[in-house]
């Protein structure tokens, strides 16, 4: 009888742990989630908030940042989730790397900065590359490392037409800008 007492104070006190620890979970999670749903929808979120967040919330706010064309404050959010989460969540992390890079290839080249936007074209194709070494069936990232790669040789045209036109007479370029292919972002 003194044992089935002890057995039934053991099972509830374990029981009440267990229930205190999922209600403090399930709160955590909701918090997240509801931070991810604010950035998601482009709503601004306490910086506290996001500095020692979750890697999720901080990948979400890396890439909130880059649809509001703050690329450099995107890569340094980035740049400081290399190493955290699994192989999943770090596919994500440089697939969300190369897309950055990818925008502001794109951006250089609208603007006539073909050297800089073949800088940025590279290293977009080295993350996209990376993601897929490490979740090849990431089919978003082997798009857009295919949008990567047809951007790439236009620019290499460009800058090498660039080079023979310097040498003749000035002329129009506007017919010799590339067409952007436009990836998923």
């Amino acid at each position: 009888m003194k044992i089935r007492y002890r057995l039934s104070w053991l099972l509830l006190v374990l029981s009440l742990t267990v229930t205190v620890w999922a209600g403090w979970h399930w709160q955590h999670l909701t918090s997240i989630n509801a931070t991810l749903a604010k950035l998601n929808d482009g709503q601004k979120v306490s910086l506290n908030r996001i500095i020692d967040a979750h890697p999720e919330i901080r990948l979400a706010h890396a890439h909130h940042l880059a649809d509001k064309k703050r690329y450099r404050d995107a890569l340094s959010v980035l740049d400081r989730l290399f190493g955290l989460g699994d192989e999943s969540f770090q596919a994500r992390v440089r697939y969300n790397l190369g897309n950055v890079y990818l925008r502001q290839a794109v951006t250089a080249t609208e603007d006539g900065r073909f050297d800089q936007a073949m800088s940025f074209a590279e290293l977009a194709k080295q993350a996209l590359r990376q993601a897929l070494a490490l979740q090849p069936d990431f089919w978003d990232a082997k798009y857009n490392l295919e949008v990567a790669i047809r951007l790439l040789p236009d620019m290499q045209r460009i800058s090498a037409q660039r080079e023979e036109d310097d040498q003749q007479p000035a002329i129009s370029r506007v017919t010799t800008i590339p067409g952007i292919p436009r990836g998923l972002p």
